[in-house]
């Protein structure tokens, strides 16, 4: 079998991959934490909501403001981006 030229050379580490591998263990570690949170906490709590209240499950609010948090985060971020290529 024939080896191809530079097959034992070291790879070039990739820029940028630590910091992706640490987003998503972290990413990883708050949604086990949440889960966790929201399995453990069952029972209903009354929420205010600016003129509204009503009673739910901490699994439903903890789950509705993960997913206000994330659309807020994923906006800010977008927006910061945007900001970046703009100054270039």
């Amino acid at each position: 079998m024939a080896e191809l030229p530079g097959q034992d050379e070291p790879r070039a580490p990739v820029p940028g991959r630590h910091r992706r591998d640490a987003r998503l263990v972290a990413g990883g570690m708050a949604a086990v934490l949440l889960v966790w949170f929201a399995l453990v906490n069952r029972q209903d709590v009354r929420v205010h909501f600016w003129v509204v209240s009503t009673t739910a499950p901490v699994v439903a609010v903890v789950a509705v403001a993960a997913v206000f948090g994330a659309a807020i985060g994923a906006l800010a971020v977008r927006r910061s981006a945007g900001r970046r290529r703009r100054e270039r």
